[in-house]
């Protein structure tokens, strides 16, 4: 008997569920702006964009590859709107994925079961469509659109990246699902169509815990899998995924439960003895013919301890094992067939086989006559010792010269790695080849590896294929193709750094193509009548052909050329990969320059093309010259085009995105990129001189002279004493080291200048050169009462032109306080409590070493409501204070962010310190796990907090998650600098990032202020506002490094908080 109101019923029969297209672009325009839609398409800090028109909604249909778009209505007045399609924000799917890109539903019908019926009837047309999986992307913090999608059984497998920080991607595994007991059943329930349309995605038992943003797999017989649970009215399904094929692997059911795996582990070596399990158990109350088949990487299984065929008692259960041994390396796709009675189901895993030994090794490209001393990394995956002879042969020897001996005896421990040291030098330009090859002494070859070294000159380049990539190097750059997606990278060879990724071109609309997952496509590498290019050509499945030919018209410029005989637009999707840039954009009025600030719009601004000039020009016409630039503190990265151009998009971090008009189509040729013209060419420029070389570069290009840009001359200042001093009556020494960069010898006046104290020295300086600084003392004044005092040092030479200044700040230390370390337990744990007077916080050594309170001067700073956590606003999975993070990943602008990243993973044990520094006795706790450590120092009566982690990890990074606007009434305000100088960013309830420099001022409100930073040059800042959480910040240790350090100061003024950061400079 149903249980629904008269109202819920009236109001259910009263809407209507519909797909709908173009022709509705009125009636949709007008609900998107009722809710400011074109507000989720602005860009950054900028103002949002124009209200939709309805052309610009029938452009969005004629340009986006929309599989579905689905309206619901309530007396014929749009509520709803609901859409998926092939991409979203730059991401492109699978063939048989499709993104749910955008559900909006009028607040008024929000609550009750009208999202269920909506998304319901939108998987039913989708498994029709043939689409096996649903995906989406989701904010961690939005715990009610977490839930929502945890309830229609979209789960987070932890395989993919976080898409930005604290947005994960969530994955629906439910057409496949329903496809696949529909199959398996057909000839059991003849009615199972149509009891799955209705039931659908309700019939799922949704996660224990719905708001949760955790992984939702779990580990069984060595395979991460994913859960999914059905029940239709008494009968019950379970079914687990192998996450490597996305296929099911185990079953349980009403009528038979199954699995086949591996034992032990599906990762196996070379000629390594292993098994595979089967278990298969008759569920119904009949004896039931059971019949088996396996395949093993395409070839049938032959059962030599099994049968393909028995008959099963009810409750029976037959177990049996069959042996396996592989003699070549790679992914072997184990597949079962199991014929149950009339039903019929697949099971579907994977064997990776990896040699014995791998090896590895980081010379790639060198110049001719250039050295380079590296290692070849071995890496002994077997579970025992090897003991072997290395063998090393040249076979290109005119090309590159090996030093050292060619045979070498290695000891591998089990599971363990060596390294070899190799010395190659380059010789001629072309492809040296390297084969290294080990031989154990009981059995053989294990290992073998063939390396490729590129040698280039000034002006010659090598063109190789190297894995899954076609190269080709200059002296300067190293532009690499992915031969399955066609996704272009360019790196510095000097460096290593990624400098642009840019996807491969879309030919006509819709487009179909993203940055940040590209879709793969069928490429081919073209033989060229210019051996220093890469010829690349695509064939798409509707017949359209492009050909790109990428060379190096100078060693630090990239030359692409597009071909087509296709009349049809052509799209590029360039993304600059610097981090802490700004960009030079030459607008017909003025050249704009301004700092970049990354956004979740970036990406979606290149899906949502269709709405115009949001922060610069669509139309051409609205440029002066056809460049841009992206400067960094070390280099600057151009882009130069020529051609036909229909539109330009700029994202705020984004290179701009370019669509050439379509070519009157003439008489089709066979080898048209030989006869036609390009339809598009753009060229990448790397550059040491700003925006003004790469200016000058397309100047010339266009037959204009631009004139040389000046070199300044530098002397640099380091102050040598240390910033902290006792607030007595002792006399205190300054002292300043001054050296100079410049191969001539240099005169000058240093003065040291305390404006507070009124008090300035100046002394003179003579013969400063590169091999010869100076040292300098100034005797210091009293400090008086004065907590913070800044400075000033100035090194000045008039006939020189030279000028440089650095300020700097004295902080006074209390001598009357002492630094308090006391442990109590909090949620059943010891907690550690410092009190020094100035600042009083509690660090929860169990909970990654976190600190989850601070006060300064008993106000509170920072709040996490621990060990409460699930009570603290919405979002318990990252609660408030400061975090120490051992990120495994390296952080880039498309693929990984830094916020809650393996957050709270580690348990440590605390114990207090005592570190002497520069004179000073720093007082605190330190945490220690699993070769991982975090101090947390105070000085006596000092504001400053000092915290430093160690340990082992691609980056090391501390997270400092403030209280969100909601849960204190007043916005944080961040100060950061770049290298344009300093900026502030309000909170705006926006999603957008900023990088700059590792030092930061964030006005917390009620006159309270907070200054942090890293005394390390390489660290950097990430300031990431959250919807619902504002302003969080994280600082990085990038490279390696094994010690990140940053320091945080509380005080009651701006002034002193900027005073503070002085200290950076220490």
């Amino acid at each position: 008997m149903s249980t629904a109101s008269t109202t819920e019923t009236s109001t259910q029969d009263r809407i209507t569920i519909s797909p709908c297209g173009r022709e509705e672009a009125v009636r949709i325009t007008a609900f998107l702006n009722q809710f400011a839609f074109h507000n989720r398409v602005g860009s950054g800090s900028t103002p949002p964009g124009e209200m939709l028109k309805p052309s610009d909604v029938e452009r969005f249909f004629d340009e986006q590859n929309i599989a579905l778009f689905m309206v619901m209505e309530y007396d014929q007045d749009i509520i709803g709107i609901l859409y998926f399609a092939n991409r979203n924000i730059q991401m492109m799917c699978e063939d048989n994925a499709i993104f749910a890109v955008e559900l909006l539903i009028h607040p008024d019908f929000r609550q009750g079961p009208l999202t269920g019926r909506f998304f319901s009837d939108a998987a039913v047309r989708l498994l029709q469509m043939g689409y096996d999986y649903i995906d989406a992307t989701v904010y961690m913090t939005n715990q009610s659109a977490l839930a929502l999608y945890k309830r229609i059984g979209m789960y987070r497998s932890g395989r993919e990246y976080m898409v930005n920080d604290g947005q994960i991607k969530l994955r629906s595994y439910l057409p496949y699902l329903i496809k696949y007991i529909r199959d398996g059943l057909k000839n059991v329930r003849q009615d199972i169509n149509d009891r799955l349309a209705q039931v659908g995605w309700k019939g799922m038992v949704s996660s224990d815990n719905v708001r949760s943003a955790e992984d939702d797999t779990i580990r069984v017989h060595g395979m991460q899998v994913m859960e999914n649970k059905f029940q239709f009215g008494d009968r019950k399904y379970t079914f687990w995924l192998d996450l490597r094929t996305q296929r099911v692997v185990m079953m349980e059911s009403p009528y038979v439960r199954f699995f086949h795996h591996v034992v032990n582990s599906p990762e196996l070596v070379i000629g390594q003895q292993a098994q595979v399990r089967f278990e298969c158990q008759n569920l119904t109350e009949e004896p039931v013919t059971a019949k088996f088949r396996t395949w093993l990487g395409g070839e049938e299984m032959l059962y030599s301890e099994g049968l393909t065929e028995r008959v099963l008692q009810p409750g029976e259960s037959v177990t049996w094992e069959e042996p396996l041994c592989f003699g070549t390396a790679g992914n072997v796709p184990l597949r079962t067939e199991l014929n149950f009675d009339v039903m019929n189901f697949d099971f579907e895993t994977l064997v990776e086989v990896r040699p014995q030994v791998s090896m590895s090794c980081q010379i790639g490209s060198l110049l001719s006559g250039e050295v380079c001393e590296g290692h070849l990394v071995l890496t002994n995956n077997s579970t025992r010792e090897l003991q072997g002879l290395l063998l090393l042969d040249n076979l290109e020897p005119h090309h590159v010269l090996v030093s050292g001996l060619a045979t070498r005896s290695v000891v591998l421990p089990a599971g363990g790695t060596a390294e070899v040291p190799l010395s190659v030098t380059g010789l001629r330009t072309g492809l040296g080849r390297l084969q290294a090859r080990l031989f154990a002494k009981e059995g053989g070859e294990c290992g073998s590896q063939e390396l490729l070294v590129a040698v280039t000159a000034p002006n010659k380049t090598v063109r190789y294929e190297r894995g899954e990539r076609y190269l080709l190097d200059s002296a300067w750059l190293s532009a690499q193709v992915d031969r399955r997606t066609g996704n272009l990278y360019l790196y510095d060879r000097q460096t290593g750094a990624e400098l642009v990724l840019e996807a491969w071109p879309d030919l006509g609309f819709p487009f179909q193509n993203g940055i940040r997952e590209s879709a793969t496509r069928q490429l081919e590498l073209l033989e060229d009548a210019n051996p220093s290019a890469l010829l690349v050509k695509e064939t798409r499945r509707d017949g359209r052909t492009l050909v790109r030919r990428i060379s190096f018209t100078e060693d630090r410029q990239l030359r692409v050329e597009d071909y087509t005989p296709d009349q049809h637009p052509l799209k590029l999707y360039p993304f600059c990969l610097l981090r802490d840039t700004s960009v030079s954009i030459p607008l017909a009025d003025g050249t704009v320059h301004s700092t970049v600030v990354d956004s979740v719009f970036p990406y979606g601004m290149l899906d949502y093309e269709w709405v115009n000039d949001l922060e610069f020009p669509a139309n051409p016409e609205g440029y002066a010259a056809n460049w841009t630039a992206f400067e960094s503190r070390d280099v600057t990265v151009g882009m130069i085009w020529h051609g036909d151009v229909r539109s330009v998009h700029y994202g705020q971090r984004f290179m701009p995105a370019l669509t050439f008009h379509s070519r009157p189509n003439g008489k089709p040729v066979k080898a048209f990129w030989k006869t036609q013209p390009p339809v598009a060419v753009h060229a990448y420029v790397l550059g040491y001189g700003g925006a003004r070389e790469i200016e000058r570069i397309w100047q010339a290009q266009s037959g204009q002279v631009a004139p040389s840009l000046p070199v300044h001359d530098r002397v640099e200042l380091t102050i040598l004493s240390p910033s902290f001093l006792p607030n007595d009556a002792t006399p205190q020494t300054f002292r300043v080291g001054v050296t100079s960069r410049l191969m001539k010898k240099v005169d000058g006046t240093l003065t040291l200048r305390l404006p507070a104290l009124d008090h300035e020295q100046s002394v003179k300086l003579d013969g400063l050169s590169a091999s010869a600084g100076q040292e300098i003392a100034f005797e210091l004044p009293l400090l008086g009462e004065q907590n913070v005092v800044d400075g000033v040092l100035v090194f000045a030479n008039d006939t020189r032109g030279l000028h440089i200044e650095q300020t700097f700040v004295l902080t006074a230390l209390p001598v009357e306080h002492e630094v308090d370390v006391r442990t109590k337990t909090s949620g059943g744990q010891p907690v550690f409590e410092l009190d020094n007077g100035a600042l009083t916080l509690t660090v929860a050594p169990h909970f990654q070493g976190a600190v989850t309170s601070l006060k300064y001067n008993r106000h509170e700073m920072v709040s996490s409501n621990y060990p409460k956590l699930k009570n603290h606003g919405t979002n318990y999975n990252a609660p408030c204070g400061f975090h120490p993070q051992w990120l495994q990943q390296p952080v880039n602008p498309i693929h990984h962010g830094v916020l809650f990243y393996d957050i709270h993973s580690k348990s440590f044990v605390g114990e207090p310190i005592e570190r002497e520094d520069n004179g000073q006795t720093w007082r605190g706790v330190r945490c220690v796990a699993d070769g991982c450590e975090v101090d947390y120092l105070l000085l006596p009566g000092s504001p400053i907090l000092r915290m430093e982690m160690r340990g082992e990890g691609v980056n090391l990074g501390w997270q400092l998650f403030w209280n969100g606007h909601g849960e204190k009434k007043s916005a944080k305000t961040v100060h950061y600098w770049n290298h344009l100088g300093h900026h502030q960013l309000t909170e705006s309830r926006n999603s957008r990032r900023v990088y700059g420099e590792s030092r930061m001022v964030v006005e917390l409100g009620k006159g309270h202020f907070a200054a942090a930073w890293s005394p390390q040059a390489d660290a950097f800042l990430t300031a990431i506002e959250m919807p619902d959480k504002g302003l969080q910040l994280a600082v990085v240790q990038p490279h390696d490094k094994r010690t990140h350090t940053i320091y945080v100061a509380f005080c009651q003024s701006k002034e002193d908080a900027f005073r503070f950061l002085q200290l950076s400079h220490k």
